[in-house]
């Protein structure tokens, strides 16, 4: 859809509650149409209601993070790490589609008690945007559930470290439900 996605047509709510998507062949994306924004980002579905994007107890959650190469050369390999909130389930994460392919991985950090999840992009040769900004894109989503039983007023949050190459990561938005 263009305009409209889902029925609603109202700035801010097409994103707030769960899509039905849960046919194993249909996919549903909307995104909002927003002014300037960091090409490096993470955004999460539903989005949830209310400035505290409140979200129904045991509702899943979808998240997508879009990367482009904006340095001065091709990347060669992209690497996403992303530690997961104790409020998430880590046994029920999901890799999703992305705009490449990729290997994932999960892993406990048994010293911090963390769950983090690896996404890399071997050979993804992405161009710079200067030689050709359409092919400098990439994506990719997963999802998981909430961590049972959890308290009213649990606050999920999340970001991820985007690495081009052997560059500094790009630390993303944080995103979060509560």
């Amino acid at each position: 859809y263009i305009e409209g996605c889902g029925g609603i047509n109202t700035t801010g709510l097409v994103n707030a509650l769960p899509m039905d998507d849960k046919d194993l062949f249909k996919a549903i994306d909307c995104q909002e149409n927003i002014g300037a924004y960091d090409p490096n980002d993470k955004a999460a579905f539903p989005t949830g209601t209310h400035p505290e994007h409140y979200l129904a107890k045991n509702t899943d959650i979808k998240y997508k993070i879009r990367f482009q190469n904006t340095g001065t050369d091709t990347a060669f390999n992209i690497v996403i790490l992303d530690t997961l909130s104790a409020h998430l389930d880590a046994s029920t994460i999901e890799a999703g589609v992305a705009s490449h392919p990729y290997q994932f991985d999960r892993f406990r950090d048994s010293i911090a008690g963390i769950d983090i999840i690896r996404f890399t992009f071997s050979n993804i040769m992405l161009p710079d945007s200067n030689i050709n900004e359409v092919a400098s894109h990439g994506f990719v989503q997963f999802s998981s559930q909430q961590a049972p039983n959890l308290s009213d007023g649990t606050l999920i949050k999340n970001k991820a470290a985007i690495y081009f190459d052997f560059n500094e990561p790009i630390i993303t938005n944080e995103v979060y439900h509560t």
